[in-house]
C-alpha cells in the first residue's frame, strides 16, 4: 500500500496505515489530526511567503551549521565506517575535503569583509592624518629660506661621515620609491574592482541561485554517506558563495574611501621623495659625488626610456625626449660650472700680490728720499700690479655670468615647484599633448606604469637642475663679494 508523505522544512508528517478492521473513529481522529496539521501550515506558509520559501529559509538556517568542525566530524565517521570499502571512502572522503576547502575559503572571505568594514571605518581619519602630514612636508618645500647647502655646513661633518649621511639617505630614498610603486600598483587593482565588481557579484548570485536551487530538493534523513557527503559540499560551496558576496560588498561599500585615501598616501610619498631626493643632492654635491657623473646618469637613463618607448605611443616617446632635453639641461650646467677653487686661488694671488707690493711701496715713500734706485722699483712694482682693465674685464664677466645663473636658477626653481604643485593628471597631459600633435589613443596598463616612471625620473631631473643650478648661483656670488 502506498504511504502519502507531507514534507514541511525539515520536518515529515507520515500517516501510518493500519488493516482493515481498524475502527472508524481511530480513522477520523488520524484525518482530524491531519486536517489540523495542514492548517497550522498553512497559517505558517502564509506568513512568510510560499512553501517554497519556507524550504530556502530553512536551508539558510542548515547552511550557517555548517563549520570545519562538524566536516571533521563527518569525516571521522566516514574513516571508521565498516560497511564502506576502501574505493568509496576515499571518494566520499575527497568529496568532504573539498566541502573543508570550500568552508576555509568561506571563513577567509568572512575575515577580509570584516577588515574592509573596519579599513573604511577608520579611513577618514586615516585621510586626515595623510593630509595634515602632506602639508607639514610641503611648508618645508615651499619655505623660500631653506637652504640646505647652510644646513649641512653647519654640521662641519668630515668627508667620511658625509658619505655615511648620502649612504642612508640615498636607502631611505629607494625605500620611499618602492613605497609609491607600491602604492601606484595597488591604484590599478582597485580602479579593476570597481570595473569587475558588477560581474563579480553577478556569477556568485548567478551559482548561488543554483546552490540553493539544488539543496532545496535534497532532504538529508534519507541519503547515503556519498549523497550526505555532496550535500555537505553543496551547503559548503554555498557559504564560501555569500561569504565572497559579503567580502565583495564590505569593499565596494569603502571603495571610494579606499581611493581618497589611496591617493592622500601617494601624493604624501611624493612630498617625502621630494624632500629626501633634495638632500641627497646637496649631499652629493657636497661629497663631490662628481655632479657632471651624476648629470651623466641622468641623462643616460632619459635616452634609455627614451629608446624603449620609441615607435610606441607618441604621448609617451614626446614625454621621454622632453625628459632628455631636460637631462641634457642639467648636464650642461654641471659641465660649464665655475672652477672655485682656481678662480678664488687667483684672486687671492692677485689679492696678496697687491697687499705686499703696497707695503713694499709705503715703505720706500715713507723714508722721505729719494734716488734713482727707489724709483726705478717702484716703476717695477706698478708693472707687477695687474692691470685694472683685466680685472674689471673680468668682475663684468663675473657680473654677468651671475645674472645669467641667477635667472637660470628662478626659471628652474619655478619649473621645479610647478612640478610638485599638484600631483602628476594623466588626462591633462594628454590633453596639453593633444591641443598640439592630436589625438592619440589611451593609455593602457602598462603605458600608463611608463609614463609614471618617466613622471618619477623628471622630478629627480629637475630637483637636480635646481640643486646645481643654486650651487652655481652660490659659488659666482661668493666670487663677486
Amino acid at each position: 500500500m502506498r504511504k502519502h508523505i507531507l514534507v514541511v522544512g525539515t520536518y515529515k508528517f507520515e500517516p501510518k496505515l493500519e488493516s482493515k478492521s481498524m475502527s472508524s473513529r481511530r480513522i477520523l481522529q488520524q484525518i482530524l489530526y491531519f486536517t489540523i496539521m495542514l492548517v497550522g501550515v498553512i497559517g505558517y506558509v502564509g506568513t512568510t511567503g510560499t512553501i517554497a520559501q519556507a524550504q530556502t529559509n530553512s536551508s539558510q538556517l542548515d547552511i550557517l551549521d555548517v563549520s570545519e568542525q562538524s566536516i571533521r566530524s563527518e569525516m571521522s565517521k566516514v574513516s571508521s565506517n565498516t560497511k564502506l570499502d576502501n574505493t568509496e571512502k576515499e571518494q566520499i572522503l575527497e568529496t568532504y575535503q573539498s566541502a573543508l576547502a570550500r568552508v576555509e575559503e568561506g571563513n577567509a572571505d568572512k575575515e577580509l569583509a570584516a577588515r574592509y568594514k573596519v579599513n573604511r571605518e577608520k579611513a577618514p581619519k586615516a585621510i586626515e592624518d595623510e593630509n595634515e602630514s602632506l602639508k607639514n612636508i610641503q611648508i618645508i618645500l615651499n619655505n623660500p629660506n631653506r637652504d640646505l647647502f647652510s644646513e649641512y655646513s653647519r654640521k662641519n661633518l668630515k668627508l667620511a661621515e658625509l658619505e655615511q649621511t648620502l649612504a642612508e639617505e640615498n636607502a631611505s630614498l629607494n625605500f620611499l620609491r618602492d613605497i609609491n610603486t607600491a602604492y601606484q600598483a595597488e591604484r590599478v587593482e582597485l580602479d579593476k574592482f570597481s570595473t569587475d565588481y558588477s560581474n563579480l557579484r553577478s556569477d556568485n548570485d548567478a551559482k548561488i541561485a543554483t546552490l540553493r536551487e539544488q539543496l532545496a530538493g535534497i532532504q538529508s534523513g534519507t541519503l547515503t554517506e556519498a549523497e550526505r557527503a555532496n550535500f555537505t559540499l553543496a551547503k559548503a560551496s554555498l557559504y564560501a558563495r555569500l561569504q565572497n558576496n559579503r567580502a565583495l560588498n564590505e569593499r565596494n561599500n569603502g571603495i571610494a574611501l579606499a581611493k581618497t585615501l589611496l591617493a592622500a598616501k601617494i601624493s604624501h610619498t611624493a612630498a617625502q621623495i621630494s624632500l629626501k631626493s633634495d638632500i641627497v643632492t646637496v649631499l652629493q654635491i657636497m661629497t663631490g659625488s662628481a655632479r657632471t657623473s651624476v648629470a651623466e646618469q641622468r641623462r643616460d637613463q632619459a635616452v634609455k626610456a627614451l629608446e624603449a618607448l620609441t615607435g610606441t605611443n607618441p604621448f609617451l616617446e614626446s614625454y621621454a625626449k622632453q625628459n632628455v632635453e631636460i637631462s641634457l639641461r642639467l648636464l650642461d650646467i654641471a659641465q660649464t660650472e665655475e672652477d672655485l677653487p682656481a678662480s678664488e686661488k687667483k684672486i687671492a694671488r692677485q689679492k696678496i700680490q697687491v697687499e705686499f707690493d703696497q707695503n713694499i711701496a709705503n715703505q720706500i715713500i715713507g723714508t722721505k728720499k729719494t734716488s734713482r734706485s727707489y724709483g726705478v722699483h717702484l716703476r717695477q712694482l706698478r708693472q707687477k700690479q695687474p692691470r685694472i682693465s683685466t680685472i674689471k674685464s673680468e668682475i663684468k664677466a663675473r657680473s654677468e655670468k651671475l645674472q645669467d645663473v641667477l635667472f637660470q636658477k628662478i626659471i628652474n626653481q619655478e619649473a621645479l615647484d610647478l612640478f610638485n604643485a599638484t600631483p602628476l593628471d594623466i588626462s591633462n597631459e594628454i590633453a596639453q599633448y593633444e591641443a598640439i600633435n592630436g589625438p592619440v589613443e589611451d593609455l593602457n596598463e602598462e603605458e600608463i606604469a611608463s609614463l609614471r616612471t618617466l613622471y618619477n625620473a623628471r622630478r629627480d631631473i629637475l630637483n637636480a637642475l635646481a640643486s646645481y643650478s643654486e650651487i652655481k648661483r652660490k659659488n659666482l656670488s661668493d666670487l663677486n663679494t
